[in-house]
């Protein structure tokens, strides 16, 4: 697959996000908290996704910038697997994606921790069947 992350990927729509916080389920996996809501309706874009770094975590707008680009990186990298489960099942997901972590962390660690969640959220959907 090509490795890109377009504008029609992410999440824009501020009513979806107060539903995902609202209706939606969540997945803990440290450093990363991720919630999401799944519909077995066909979208134009199976997986839609927005990054959230929070202020109180770090205080910097440079490392919250940082790790936010870092995320959607390792993210880029890693969603073959999830973006072709939701297209072959012909279904959809919206996912905000919040880190959690104290501190700066190794990019490697935040990508390793991303593939975990991110397998441990195709296993929960696919459980929901």
């Amino acid at each position: 697959m090509v490795h890109t992350f377009r504008k029609s990927e992410r999440l824009c729509s501020r009513t979806v996000i107060d539903e995902i916080f609202s209706k939606g389920k969540e997945l803990r996996k440290f450093p990363y908290l991720l919630k999401y809501i799944y519909s077995t309706e066909v979208a134009v874009n199976p997986v839609q996704i927005v990054v959230s770094v929070p202020k109180k975590r770090a205080k910097s707008a440079v490392d919250r910038n940082r790790l936010r680009r870092q995320i959607k990186e390792a993210y880029r990298l890693n969603k073959d697997e999830l973006q072709l489960y939701f297209q072959n099942n012909k279904c959809s997901i919206v996912i905000f994606l919040i880190y959690t972590g104290k501190e700066k962390e190794v990019y490697t660690l935040l990508e390793e921790k991303l593939k975990v969640i991110l397998k441990e959220l195709i296993h929960t959907v696919s459980c929901l069947k």
